[in-house]
């Protein structure tokens, strides 16, 4: 997560989240193999109003656009892949430590339009452990 300054008391992040894993018994009928990996990245531009809760309890919700490429394969140039464009809104919760802060953050993201094409469910939660200095 990328902090972007703004105007107005207003918080502007940039996210990027990367996931890879094997899969198992993945059989796409336009490859003789069963697909064996699987690899997704989003990026997304956030935008929010941090919240004080108490002297070092912030809550910052967020929301905002971004985009979800994904491959599934069974050779780095073997399988098929898969893009959209989703809508996100979140919550991020720290609590300040000295010099860190600790915290949650929460995620929901809904494809636009939703499609049958995608290897991902077109609405996604995640949950982050979050640790800032």
């Amino acid at each position: 997560m990328l902090p972007l300054p703004l105007f107005n008391r207003l918080q502007a992040n940039y996210q990027v989240k990367a996931c890879f894993h094997t899969v198992k018994h993945f059989n796409d009928p336009r490859f003789e193999h069963d697909l064996k990996y699987f690899f997704s990245a989003s990026n997304a531009f956030l935008i929010g109003k941090n919240l004080k809760i108490q002297e070092k309890f912030n809550v910052l919700p967020q929301a905002g656009f971004g985009a979800v490429g994904e491959a599934a394969y069974y050779d780095w140039d073997k399988g098929v892949t898969h893009g959209s464009i989703f809508f996100e809104i979140s919550t991020m919760a720290t609590y300040k430590l000295n010099a860190l802060q600790i915290g949650c953050m929460i995620n929901f993201e809904t494809d636009l339009p939703a499609r049958v094409s995608s290897f991902l469910s077109d609405q996604r939660w995640s949950v982050a452990l979050i640790l800032l200095k």
